[in-house]
């Protein structure tokens, strides 16, 4: 018979809420990376490979546009239009197509409308 662990669950869930990241969690409460990921994971709360907070946006170091542009960039974009296409707009902001295209597809910047 599996034991009830409903209550390390919440209390993982709880202190992972609360800001609390995955290896200080399992430090405390004696735990493996692999019991906490799970809790986390069954609850719905993306655990990244690393104990830092996730960035987003123009917060993230190695952000070629603005939260201004991208929206710029989504209301102007034309496909295979040669002054409002990817690449064209890649050449005005000086970064990849593939940067436009992700942003442009919302795979990345999704938080921007």
């Amino acid at each position: 018979m599996k034991p009830d662990n409903t209550i390390r669950n919440a209390e993982i869930i709880k202190r992972r809420l609360a800001g609390d990241f995955p290896s200080q969690i399992t430090r405390d409460m004696g735990l493996s990376r692999n019991v906490v990921a799970g809790v986390l994971d069954r609850a719905g709360i993306v655990v990244g490979d690393h104990d830092q907070a996730v960035l987003r946006g123009a917060d993230c170091p190695h952000a070629r546009l603005t939260e201004s542009q991208v929206a710029a960039i989504r209301k102007r974009y034309v496909p295979l239009c040669r002054e409002n296409g990817a690449a064209a707009i890649a050449r005005e902001f000086e970064c990849s197509t593939t940067t436009i295209l992700h942003a442009i597809k919302g795979e990345t910047w999704k938080h921007v409308r």
